[in-house]
């Protein structure tokens, strides 16, 4: 607590120790169990998830065009992407030609180190739609990561990264927070979590009438219970509407 970590991390923590404690009490390595006294901290109140409406989510994109993280924010408010997949996203994985997106592995940091790792399920694993208006962004972006690549020089990671750092590795979640913290103040949006950002598309999915059954489709649910539970009132759509329904949040007004 002294080092300001959540409850829900100690809480982490001991479900660990605990384990080992009581596999070293059963085979008789130590005579009790240390960790059984042990007064844990209170587990903090599940936190109140947040949804942009469309009227905010315009406005954010608004504030955020030009910005070095537009395509990031842009590319998170439209897919549904969770941060560990936009950080491990490749340009090999954007198809033009298709309208695609192909989600095949997400970026964890743990131990001071960044992991990339398979999709958190199966159908984690997917193919979202490319919403029109992001092919400007993203080849705006990617001009601009060429500068990037040509100041770096040899110190450049080719790790064909979409969201890099200032050398081509791995982007630390820090900044691209604290970026999306100033947009967000910029916009008159009361701060939220970068995850917010999927299920705000989740939500603006549905309010556009896409079909809920799409909307799993394109968050990668394993379960339709997970979207129908959390998002109600269902409109019929289909999925080939759905980029374009999202499109309509780059309209500006006259």
């Amino acid at each position: 607590l002294k080092e300001k970590l959540s409850a829900s991390y100690i809480h982490s923590i001991n479900d660990v120790l605990h384990g080992g404690l009581k596999a070293a009490v059963k085979g008789r390595y130590i005579p009790y169990h240390p960790a059984d006294t042990i007064s844990l901290p209170a587990p903090e109140a599940e936190r109140e998830a947040v949804f942009l409406t469309l009227e905010q989510a315009q406005n954010l994109l608004v504030v955020a065009h030009g910005h070095r993280r537009e395509a990031f924010i842009a590319l998170a408010l439209t897919t549904g992407m969770r941060h560990g997949e936009l950080a491990a996203l490749r340009w090999d994985d954007i198809h033009f030609d298709t309208a695609t997106i192909s989600i095949r592995r997400t970026l964890s940091r743990r131990q001071g180190g960044f992991y990339e790792n398979d999709p958190k399920t199966k159908t984690s694993e997917r193919i979202v739609p490319l919403v029109p208006a992001l092919y400007a962004i993203l080849n705006t972006h990617r001009a601009r990561q060429n500068e990037a690549r040509v100041k770096a020089g040899p110190a450049w990671k080719n790790l064909n990264l979409v969201f890099c750092n200032r050398s081509g590795g791995f982007l630390h979640d820090g900044p691209t927070r604290e970026a999306f913290y100033k947009l967000l103040d910029t916009s008159g949006i009361p701060r939220m979590h970068i995850h917010d950002l999927r299920r705000s598309s989740s939500t603006l999915l549905r309010l556009l009438g896409v079909d809920v059954k799409v909307v799993q489709e394109i968050l990668g649910h394993s379960h339709i219970d997970t979207t129908a539970n959390i998002y109600s009132h269902v409109l019929p759509a289909m999925q080939r509407d759905a980029a374009e329904r999202m499109n309509t949040l780059f309209q500006r007004p006259e």
